[in-house]
């Protein structure tokens, strides 16, 4: 017998969480009057835009926004960050002669609020400067794409690469100089840093790569597991957030009823993550909405077929197909990993990862779109942006590129020291 009332406790506040309809009757009520008005209407019609998947609704609410974020600010109106230090943020090309713009990689809508908050003069900041948005959630933060548009220059793009191509519409929607680069935010993960083992000398059947956080969704995964063999050999890597800690998820374990005897890892270094994934025939995900999610990556990379749940509002998602891995909902979610593990050796989750997604294919691209606008634009390019990738977070792929930027980076920390500290560039990394 199923876990009756544990099962109604976490199913029915989730589906609430997950369905269309409460998101809209909430968008609806938030984007009522004008956003003009005054800056809370503002906040209440992009928190609007954030959350309202219809199109009527999102062309009605753009139409209203547009006259709004034509209209520039100064720094007095954008809130101060409750630390004014920039991390996970990387620069990928240095300023050059005649002009030529640098380029910053800038992982988290936070530090792009830091941005906005510690550089006095950011309009010239944008001209010595092309910052690449990287968000970690989707739908991302709206008001602080409405903050960088009225703060950059009207005459330039706002460059972002979406966490989830389903949201690419709506944030072309949002404002006409947004300009969105190819790929996803998870995309920069690098081949080199996996050892995949053979599918025979893989010795973890099921491997999941989740913080604690309510949003990941553990009890589902205990749901699936007390219809699933004892004998499953299964790893549980995560740390803690949102308050939740590891006992809270042994307590799931427990009242779910999932027999196995799960290994978990709190907290472990990035190599010993990657050493669990290149052992594991199977990497699964239970979310069902957040951002683009690394760990799907790095499953892919390590060579793991991916699992993930059909209406997954994940970037990755996208990245579940025929040669990489499996989909599947809670009634089917026992069979559809027991499937991946009897077909898994036929799959092909990491040659199909490094030809679509590695790092230097993701940085390729958006290399090529910054020259075309570059020297479209009149403005010179002579230099093509440095290899990253993460590792957990934004690292360069060749560790002689610290010292190459570091005169770049140090001028910035001589102009901005609160927002750009003397190591900001090694802070990146985590």
């Amino acid at each position: 017998m199923p876990p009756i009332l544990p099962l109604l406790r976490e199913s029915l506040p989730d589906h609430l969480r997950h369905s269309a309809w409460p998101r809209e009757i909430y968008a609806r009520w938030l984007g009522r009057g004008r956003p003009d008005r005054s800056a809370a209407a503002l906040e209440r019609h992009l928190l609007a835009y954030a959350q309202s998947e219809s199109p009527g609704r999102l062309a009605a609410l753009s139409g209203g926004l547009r006259p709004v974020l034509d209209q520039p600010i100064g720094p007095e109106a954008v809130p101060t960050p409750r630390r004014p230090d920039i991390s996970r943020t990387l620069m990928v090309k240095a300023p050059g002669p005649d002009g030529e713009k640098g380029v910053l990689l800038s992982y988290f809508e936070y530090n792009w609020s830091r941005l906005l908050h510690g550089v006095a003069d950011y309009p010239d900041f944008c001209r010595r400067y092309t910052v690449v948005h990287l968000p970690s959630w989707s739908p991302t933060d709206y008001r602080v794409l409405a903050r960088l548009l009225r703060r950059s220059p009207a005459d330039q793009p706002l460059y972002l690469q979406p966490a989830n191509h389903r949201e690419r519409e709506k944030l072309s929607r949002f404002h006409p100089r947004m300009r969105l680069v190819a790929g996803l935010a998870c995309d920069w993960v690098h081949p080199g840093h996996f050892d995949p083992l053979p599918w025979d000398q893989r010795d973890i059947d099921l491997l999941v790569v989740a913080n604690w956080a309510p949003f990941k969704r553990h009890w589902e995964l205990f749901h699936t597991l007390a219809r699933l063999p004892r004998d499953l050999r299964v790893v549980c890597v995560g740390q803690p957030d949102s308050g939740k800690t590891l006992d809270d998820i042994r307590r799931l374990q427990r009242e779910f009823g999932a027999p196995q005897d799960i290994d978990y890892r709190q907290s472990i270094p990035i190599d010993q993550v990657t050493a669990l994934q290149c052992r594991a025939r199977v990497s699964a995900l239970f979310s069902r909405w957040e951002g683009g999610c690394v760990a799907a990556v790095e499953a892919l990379m390590a060579g793991s077929v991916l699992a993930l749940r059909d209406d997954a509002r994940i970037g990755s998602r996208a990245h579940v197909n025929a040669e990489t891995g499996v989909t599947f909902l809670r009634k089917n979610a026992p069979a559809r990993l027991l499937q991946a593990l009897e077909t898994g050796p036929a799959l092909r989750p990491r040659e199909w990862a490094i030809e679509h997604i590695a790092a230097d294919r993701t940085l390729a691209r958006i290399n090529d779109a910054l020259r075309a606008d570059a020297l479209a634009s009149g403005q010179p390019w002579t230099v093509d942006l440095a290899p990253v990738c993460y590792r957990p977070y934004l690292t360069y792929t060749d560790p002689a590129d610290y010292g190459r930027f570091a005169p770049a980076a140090a001028e910035l920390h001589q102009r901005y020291p609160a927002t750009f500290p003397a190591n900001w560039l090694e802070r990146a990394r985590g």
